[in-house]
């Protein structure tokens, strides 16, 4: 579970590879951030595309508990991509959800204090 390991183990850097691929480094971490997310965004039970706005939305509709570690496993994949690996994501979800991450890995570019036009988005 994401909720028992520590800070440190999180913040490690990736050696990832794929089956009957023999290449690594930065570009096959990108691929490999890439394709886990798009496996989330495809999982309707955590989020919910708004043409309108074209961005991905928390799906008002997740049982609680479940979404709750599938949350956090996004969220600790996306500060572990963006922070530590730094592989940056297409604008899919709102900048909101961006700040907040930015504020959590303790960048100076994170708003300090939300205001309503942050929770319009």
């Amino acid at each position: 579970h994401w909720e028992d390991k520590k800070e440190a183990y999180i913040r490690r850097r990736l050696n990832v590879g794929f089956t009957n691929e023999v290449a690594r480094g930065p570009g096959v971490v990108r691929e490999f951030f890439q394709k886990v997310m798009e496996g989330f965004l495809r999982d309707s039970r955590f989020f919910e595309f708004k043409p309108q706005l074209r961005t991905y939305w928390p799906h008002p509709d997740a049982d609680l508990e479940f979404s709750r570690q599938g949350y956090r496993a996004i969220g600790v994949l996306m500060g572990k991509a963006l922070g530590v690996e730094q592989v940056l994501f297409p604008a899919c979800f709102p900048t909101l959800l961006y700040d907040r991450l930015l504020h959590f890995l303790g960048s100076p570019l994170a708003k300090q204090e939300l205001g309503l036009e942050d929770l319009s988005q």
